[in-house]
């Protein structure tokens, strides 16, 4: 009796066996009790739905309701969504935006002439590599009429396109208040420049604030280095900062020393920023840059930049202010320059015509201490703009604008219209 007994058992064993399909995430783990509590490595799990790691376990749709956690005998119910193997991504997740315009102007300056010309073909790139890394990176390309590096080979200039490699940037997200980067930034000195990158449409007006306009060597509008940045809710306040270290400006102080640093000195970058959460479409923020500029003579200087800003984003209305120091000290400190710079700018989306036209003004000036060597080639600025912008599409907008400028004294007017677009 002992041995059909025994045969019956086996029997048992291999009829259950057979029938495992069945078997839920449950039952397995009853099965083998205690056995469980002890798992510290990583084993698969096979059922009639269920395919997955035991201290991660992956499910297809029609799955059991319940999860296996290595280290813990227990049974947790699973969320009510669960991921499935056709949610799982599949890195690198790259998007595409592009951003591009066509400009029309006319001026009084002497010697300019009118026509039209074609605006910077713009792309974006952003990448995920993993569940915490990800890339931007910004590419543009810019018609010129003295475009290429021609002069380094004894040509002379030709009209053509400048390809540049406007941001690239690699980020390590610890948390949502410590991220870490490198590459080529648009720097953190101001609200502009961060929040307006190349593409045109992405701003109300047609031109950048003279301070920080592209090309231009009041401000760095580059940097070059590694950055920590984040986000936290402080009480009744959401707040943000970034704080880098990176390449000096170079020897042409316009450019943010990509290929190397013209020196062993360190440019320090640090900026902050507060939103309350009552009015989310307030922002107030400071910054401060140190650094060192070497002249193409030789010459040195400490650099300390210092900039605020406060603006309201929503639309109705727009209001953008921005202010900003920049002091430069001889080396032996015997000589100190200071220029400011300003400006204010406003607009209102009107809520006619289905709130597609939003006419704008901005008033700007730029105070160049003209005994400063390092800024002998930037003018004094006074000007003020005005136009309209007429959103004809989701995407894509019509914009016309009269600018009243004067530079060291001399006064230009000139008139602009721009059709800008992303896609």
């Amino acid at each position: 009796m002992k041995y059909p007994r025994i045969l019956f058992w086996c029997v048992g064993i291999l009829m259950s066996f057979a029938m495992s399909t069945r078997t839920t995430a449950k039952d397995f783990v009853h099965s083998f009790g205690q056995n469980a509590h002890s798992l510290t490595m990583r084993a698969t799990l096979t059922t009639d739905s269920v395919v997955g790691h035991v201290d991660s376990l992956t499910v297809d749709p029609d799955t059991t309701k319940h999860v296996l956690l290595a280290g813990d005998s227990s049974i947790k119910k699973a969320p009510r969504h669960i991921t499935t193997y056709a949610e799982l991504p599949n890195y690198p997740i790259l998007k595409i935006s592009g951003f591009s315009d066509i400009d029309f102007s006319a001026s009084d300056a002497k010697g300019s002439k009118s026509g039209f010309s074609e605006g910077q073909f713009d792309l974006q790139f952003a990448s995920e590599l993993s569940h915490k890394v990800d890339f931007l990176g910004e590419l543009s390309l810019t018609a010129r009429a003295d475009a290429g590096e021609v002069a380094q080979l004894g040509m002379a200039a030709m009209p053509g396109f400048n390809a540049e490699v406007e941001r690239a940037i690699v980020r390590y997200n610890l948390a949502d208040y410590f991220k870490l980067s490198a590459g080529r930034y648009h720097t953190q000195l101001n609200y502009w420049n961060t929040a307006f990158h190349h593409g045109m449409w992405l701003q109300t007006t047609i031109g950048r604030p003279e301070m920080i306009k592209f090309g231009g060597e009041f401000l760095p509008v580059h940097f070059v280095g590694g950055l920590a940045e984040g986000t936290l809710g402080l009480g009744p306040i959401y707040a943000g900062y970034y704080a880098g270290l990176g390449n000096s400006r170079g020897n042409l102080i316009s450019r943010a020393g990509d290929a190397g640093s013209n020196s062993n000195e360190r440019a320090l970058l640090g900026s902050v920023y507060i939103r309350p959460y009552a009015f989310r479409d307030f922002e107030l923020g400071g910054a401060g840059f140190l650094d060192g500029v070497i002249l193409h003579d030789g010459r040195r200087y400490d650099e300390r930049i210092i900039a605020g800003h406060a603006v309201w984003t929503k639309e109705d209305p727009e209001v953008i202010t921005e202010y900003a120091n920049v002091r430069h000290k001889t080396i032996n400190g015997d000589s100190t320059f200071n220029s400011n710079a300003y400006y204010v700018q406003l607009a209102y989306r009107l809520p006619w015509f289905s709130s597609q036209l939003k006419p704008y003004y901005r008033y700007e000036v730029m105070q160049i201490d003209r005994l400063d060597n390092v800024f002998a080639n930037v003018p004094d600025y006074v000007g003020y703009i005005i136009g309209i912008r007429y959103d004809f599409s989701e995407l894509a907008a019509i914009k016309a604008e009269y600018r009243n400028q004067h530079y060291a004294g001399v006064a230009v007017n000139v008139a602009y219209a721009q059709i800008s677009y992303t896609f």
